[in-house]
């Protein structure tokens, strides 16, 4: 709707506005009417409508065209005026948003509040005062169809899924490690254990997650258990992590993770036993047409 004055039961458009300025300018209606491709008569009865609203008579007719009356003279120069400033306001608005410069960041919820990213976030936002920061929480799946639709710049993503990116053609690096835990319950019948063998682990169920929550993770931690002789007597599937949380707190089973992946772990809740070395941790993924950015280098991804 173009309303933009309302005077008792009148309105006045812009569009009505713009229509008599056209008018008012060729001082004829049938150059009016094929200067914006409508019909005379619609023209002649938008004019109407506007005089009506205005309780004004704005042209005197003839056979030769329309003339301004003196109001519709005073109306032409105040509202072509109004109209050059809401021109010039619009070109200025396109202006700066094309100058503008930005870059666009995604990561997953799970570790939204992981103290090593956001620190970055906010460093690099000190640094670059005039470069606007586009962030987005988002499931795996919508992180990775987005960096592949050009919707984000560097998205955020479990190391595990490093695979993926690496198979399809991005560039990517290990942004912060952590170790990989294998994690129990506190109700675990081998919670108060020291170390957590692997014979205790020959009865127990390996709790997996989703694929549309966690894509690539049960491969990786299949994976992990075989490098590893970890055995595993049954797996079990979880909707999502709080479904998974809630089993290890009921002592049913136990789950391979890092913290930085799911800072939920890191609750008295839970027991972790370290796996030796493994490593797992946050990637750094961008475009593999961008340059490679260092932690102190994510600029090079912005858009100018």
């Amino acid at each position: 709707m173009d309303l933009i004055y309302h005077n008792g039961n009148s309105d006045i458009t812009l569009n009505q506005i713009y229509t008599f300025i056209v008018v008012a300018e060729y001082g004829n209606f049938t150059k009016a009417s094929a200067e914006l491709h409508i019909s005379q008569p619609s023209i002649s009865k938008i004019i109407s409508k506007l005089e009506e609203a205005t309780g004004l008579s704005l042209f005197i007719r003839n056979p030769r065209g329309a003339i301004l009356t003196n109001s519709g003279r005073i109306l032409y120069q105040e509202w072509k005026k109004a109209l050059n400033v809401t021109q010039a306001g619009f070109e200025k608005a396109c202006s700066v948003l094309s100058q503008n410069k930005y870059i666009k960041l995604g990561f997953p919820g799970s570790f939204s509040a992981s103290p090593q990213i956001f620190p970055v976030i906010q460093e690099f936002a000190q640094t670059y005062p005039d470069i606007e920061i586009n962030m987005e929480e988002a499931v795996s799946l919508e992180l990775r169809r987005g960096i592949a639709g050009e919707k984000y710049d560097v998205v955020f993503a479990p190391s595990y899924e490093y695979e993926y990116y690496n198979s399809n053609g991005y560039l990517s690096r290990l942004f912060c490690a952590s170790p990989i835990e294998l994690c129990i319950g506190r109700s675990h019948a081998a919670a108060g254990n020291e170390f957590f063998s692997k014979d205790l682990m020959r009865n127990e169920t390996l709790i997996l997650l989703s694929e549309e929550i966690a894509p690539d993770y049960n491969h990786f931690v299949q994976e992990l258990c075989r490098k590893h002789q970890i055995p595993y007597r049954s797996v079990a599937i979880a909707e999502n992590l709080q479904s998974a949380y809630i089993s290890l707190i009921r002592g049913q089973g136990f789950f391979l993770t890092s913290a930085s992946w799911f800072p939920g772990i890191n609750t008295d809740g839970f027991c972790r036993y370290q796996l030796s070395a493994e490593k797992g941790g946050i990637l750094m993924v961008w475009d593999k047409n961008s340059a490679n950015p260092a932690v102190s280098e994510i600029k090079k991804c912005i858009h100018y």
